[in-house]
């Protein structure tokens, strides 16, 4: 019997040569990683993305009781983003689950994290791997 907590997550990075190993770091924040990834090909050509089987980790504040990673993120200076079926919404205003940006009343800087500015208007040093 298959557990409601288990995934395939596909994670696209706009630069294929982010190590794999990084990629799996990055996942490990918010999921249980189980294997090694597949990369997905492209009539053999590869463009970046890969595929996770994982675990959620459990969240007993989270929508359905599970932590979700981001749908978008950043590790360093590169961009991606992953998906996987029986997604949450996901807000990119203030990176939560469970409602998208057209609905979020929160204005939230994604260079310090807090609340009340965004991040062009930020006095924080610039941060990575947000």
């Amino acid at each position: 019997m298959r557990k409601t907590n288990q995934r395939t997550i596909t994670v696209c990075t706009y630069n294929p040569y982010i190590p794999t190993e990084r990629v799996t770091a990055y996942l490990g924040r918010y999921v249980t990683v189980v294997g090694k990834p597949t990369e997905i090909r492209d009539e053999g050509v590869w463009y970046g993305k890969r595929q996770y089987r994982v675990l959620l980790k459990e969240d007993p504040e989270g929508v359905d009781g599970f932590q979700h990673p981001p749908a978008r993120f950043n590790i360093g200076a590169d961009r991606g983003y992953l998906y996987y079926p029986r997604m949450m919404n996901f807000c990119s205003k203030c990176r939560q689950s469970g409602h998208k940006a057209n609905t979020c009343d929160i204005v939230r800087c994604h260079n310090c994290n807090e609340d009340g500015h965004l991040a062009k208007t930020c006095r924080a040093a610039k941060k990575c791997d947000g």
